[in-house]
């Protein structure tokens, strides 16, 4: 029986490392100490679908903001036709400052970053200081993501690692979920449908521009074939292996990535085709070569500038732009720090995101694998049974009587079991119903054929 645990114990040793790696939802940890120069003392505030921590300068917004997040779950529960169980924790903050001053995430919080979900304890964070329409929209928002991970992960974040669906489908989804897009969020796909430069679904944009891409997919979902599609194409990717695309596909639209890719380009297209004649942006503004920007397609325009990232200021721009000589490359600066936390860098950046349960930096991977990792073990009680597994191993070196080392063993297996289990549920979810049920009858009662084998080997058996 030791060679088998020896032997399970290897695989989950193998594939843990490397699956820690594709887990891009463990916030981002490590860096220098973060300062807080402001005391909270916390309070409770209980709806029927929220736990809402607020301090003393949140309370004036207490009512306002239970009301928005309790309409905001009806709508999402509607439409997803789900339900979640428990209250969702939810902890606001008078100002954008005193947001990017929490703790709930250890490492800095850029002033781009507007509000974020966690799917340790589904945990929802963000600033109140917003008028009424936006503060609906980012409260929806963060919520879809709190729905997805109750959807996709069912309250066990060790999942996260095996069924991901991709970044543009997470944003897209709780962009258009939150409805918040807003006619400069929609001018970049505006700007790729007539520009012809819509990205393939086989390899979707990632940064700002996944938010807006996958906001255009669900939209075009949406207006297509219903609001019950929508809900089919959120369900499919629920134990879909490592964001692939084609199996959904599949299942819910009978399409194939490129037939997706041709439908939705033309669906673009004629959404924007009124914006067909206003040209394009070479003929208002003169090409020129951005230093450090190593796109393929090097050249651009003054009109298209805002869409690299780098953002000058106006009065940098405007310097630049009148000093520029023919030819002269146009030097970008980038976004200033001192704009203050409440407006120019959230309302003009392209890249003010919604943080959600992606890294705010991709620095410290090896921490956040660890701590994905040490996640991974830790989130169900059953796995404490683990520590047996050294006795178990002692147990047999040290000669302890048969029924110890037996009893030791058979301790040691169940949180194995246990493991193994989930692997083989994402396993048979990417098969048919055949292979499937064979699966979860074979490997998911591993234990079961390890004990079998191992008494039949010793002719202990009547």
């Amino acid at each position: 029986m030791k060679s088998w645990i020896t032997a399970l114990i290897a695989i989950l040793l193998v594939a843990a490392p490397a699956a820690a790696q594709l887990n891009p939802y463990y916030p981002y940890i490590g860096g220098k100490n973060k300062v807080r120069w402001d005391k909270f003392v916390w309070y409770t505030y209980d709806t029927p679908h929220f736990k809402i921590s607020y301090y003393d300068r949140t309370e004036p917004m207490l009512e306002k903001v239970a009301s928005f997040a309790e309409s905001a779950y009806d709508d999402i529960a509607r439409k997803l036709n789900f339900q979640i169980l428990k209250p969702v924790p939810m902890i606001i903050y008078a100002t954008h400052a005193e947001f990017e001053q929490t703790n709930i995430i250890v490492g800095f919080i850029p002033e781009g970053v507007g509000a974020f979900a966690t799917p340790v304890r589904n945990r929802m964070v963000l600033p109140v200081d917003l008028p009424d329409s936006e503060l609906q929209a980012l409260i929806q928002h963060e919520l879809t993501h709190i729905f997805q991970y109750e959807i996709y992960f069912g309250g066990r974040r060790g999942r996260a690692i095996y069924a991901r669906p991709p970044t543009w489908f997470m944003e897209g989804m709780a962009s258009f979920y939150g409805d918040d897009e807003t006619s400069r969020d929609e001018m970049y796909m505006r700007d790729a449908a007539l520009s012809d430069q819509v990205p393939s679904i086989m390899r979707p944009p990632g940064g700002f521009m996944a938010y807006r891409w996958g906001h255009k997919v669900f939209q075009y979902i949406d207006e297509e074939w219903g609001e019950d599609v929508v809900r089919d194409w959120v369900f499919a990717f629920r134990g879909n292996f490592g964001g692939q695309i084609g199996r959904p596909l599949a299942r819910v639209l009978n399409m194939e990535p490129e037939e997706f890719d041709a439908a939705f380009r033309t669906w673009m297209r004629r959404k924007y085709k009124d914006y067909a004649d206003r040209g394009v942006p070479g003929e208002f503004g003169r090409k020129f070569r951005v230093p450090g920007f190593t796109n393929s397609n090097q050249s651009t325009d003054l009109a298209t500038i805002s869409s690299i990232g780098e953002i000058p200021t106006d009065e940098e721009l405007e310097r630049n732009i009148s000093s520029m000589g023919e030819g002269t490359p146009l030097k970008v600066s980038p976004l200033k720090s001192g704009h203050g936390y409440g407006g120019s860098i959230r309302d003009s950046c392209p890249e003010r995101l919604h943080m959600s349960s992606m890294s705010i930096s991709e620095t410290d991977n090896r921490k956040q694998h660890m701590e994905a990792l040490i996640e991974m073990f830790t989130e169900n009680k059953i796995n404490l049974l683990l520590g047996f597994l050294l006795l178990a191993v002692w147990s047999h070196y040290a000669n302890w009587s048969a029924g110890s080392v037996f009893i030791l063993n058979f301790i040691a297996m169940v949180p194995l079991a246990s493991m193994l289990g989930v692997f083989t549920e994402v396993l048979a979810a990417h098969t048919n119903d055949f292979i499937g049920g064979l699966i979860n009858a074979t490997f998911g009662n591993a234990v079961e054929l390890v004990v079998a084998i191992q008494a039949l080997l010793a002719n202990d058996f009547r």
